[in-house]
């Protein structure tokens, strides 16, 4: 079992999660040119939560992706303009062997079915990472209350299985 990292001792979370991968029950990885399956894991663990989820992949073609989400969209509540998602990753940005790093987007739709990715970075690290990203879409083109997808993953070639944990 893993132990939370020591910045995290004695301090919690300053929002709560809209997403704590507590329970994994109904959640799905769509894949294109790869392969994917999601697991609750005590491996990594982050704050006070008794597990995260582990994504375990690999990918077979120049285009792999997958695309982890709940069966059934979750309502984001209002208001929001941000999205802040723990990860950790598996690869170091200076080792050239830890290659392809995971592009990483939240995908997130809007009340008239628009689907939008929030570009979250890449993974080019082996630690708990906190990513960021402001949703900029126009006001004016959004109709809210909008809903979380799912998490898309890109770039997630190279023959051999590798994994992540999603926190």
């Amino acid at each position: 079992d893993g132990a939370p990292p020591y910045e995290m001792a004695g301090r919690g979370e300053e929002r709560v999660p809209l997403i704590d991968f507590q329970n994994l029950d109904g959640w799905v990885v769509e894949c294109w040119e790869a392969e994917g399956r999601l697991y609750g894991s005590r491996e990594q663990v982050l704050y006070h939560r008794p597990r995260s989820a582990k994504l375990v992949y690999k990918g077979s073609g120049p285009r792999s992706a997958l695309l982890i989400r709940p069966e059934e969209p979750i309502p984001i509540p209002e208001p929001w303009d941000c999205v802040n998602f723990w990860n950790y990753g598996n690869a170091w940005c200076w080792v050239q062997e830890s290659q392809p790093w995971l592009n990483v987007s939240i995908v997130v739709r809007d009340a008239a079915g628009r689907v939008y990715d929030l570009p979250m970075g890449v993974i080019d690290y082996e630690y708990w990472h906190l990513t960021h990203a402001r949703f900029n879409a126009p006001a004016d083109k959004v109709k809210r209350p909008m809903e979380f997808v799912g998490i898309r993953l890109t770039n997630a070639g190279g023959a051999r299985e590798r994994k992540i944990y999603l926190g």
